[in-house]
């Protein structure tokens, strides 16, 4: 824990270290980059699934309840839902939703056409799950601007524009990717690509497979360490 020694050194000293790495991918999203992994690491690399949220559909929710009978009178996907708050600027134009939100269950509605999102990897899975088409807005921390343009290059979203230099945007940059996405032909293409992601990200018996073969392997390396 020396202050002299960076984040990287840390990451790369525990995975040194390791027997295996697990992540929370799978194989029919992105089989390239788990194989390059294992290469770089030299170790097996484990995906443990997407780890989808429950559902909760029979649950009482009077937030949701709120939510949908506002929802319910948009037509099908006419609304963007963004997990950000500009409390202000969307007052007498939308619904702002202040604390939790049930965001499984806004998502799944069929009036949401698009979700702007931080690029955090619970809400890209959420998103997916339902087949939403993503505006992408990473935030300057973690793996959020990775996780961008790997979305990008899987056609499911558009990222929204920034200066190289020092990471500005302007509202125009903004209006101008929810609009490519939510209304111009451009749009489209990218619509149907999030829709067929449904059958990886919403597949739960497929991700539940492999948090069931993970299981397994902690199990036996459980008894490889008592034996040793």
């Amino acid at each position: 824990m020396d202050s002299d020694a960076s984040d990287f050194f840390r990451f790369a000293k525990v995975i040194e270290g390791c027997r295996f790495v697990a992540i929370r991918s799978c194989p029919e999203f992105e089989s390239d980059s788990l194989s390059l992994l294992q290469k770089l690491y030299r170790k097996p690399v484990i995906p443990v699934g997407l780890l989808p949220a429950e559902a909760n559909d029979g649950e009482r929710d009077e937030s949701w309840d709120l939510l949908k009978q506002w929802l319910d009178k948009k037509t099908e996907n006419s609304v963007l839902y963004v997990a950000l708050g500009f409390e202000a600027r969307v007052s007498g134009r939308g619904l702002v939703w202040v604390g939790w939100a049930p965001q499984k269950r806004i998502m799944a509605h069929p009036s949401i056409g698009g979700f702007l999102t931080h690029c955090g990897w619970s809400s890209v899975t959420e998103a997916l799950g339902s087949g939403r088409v993503l505006i992408l807005f990473p935030g300057a921390c973690s793996d959020q601007g990775l996780m961008a343009r790997l979305l990008v290059g899987k056609q499911v979203g558009l990222e929204i524009p920034r200066n190289e230099q020092d990471g500005s945007f302007t509202s125009d940059s903004v209006s101008e990717s929810i609009r490519r996405v939510m209304v111009e032909e451009e749009g489209e293409q990218l619509k149907r690509n999030a829709w067929a992601m449904k059958e990886i990200f919403g597949n739960v018996q497929l991700q539940n497979k492999y948090l069931d073969e993970f299981t397994r392997v902690l199990e036996s390396e459980l008894v490889l360490t008592k034996s040793t």
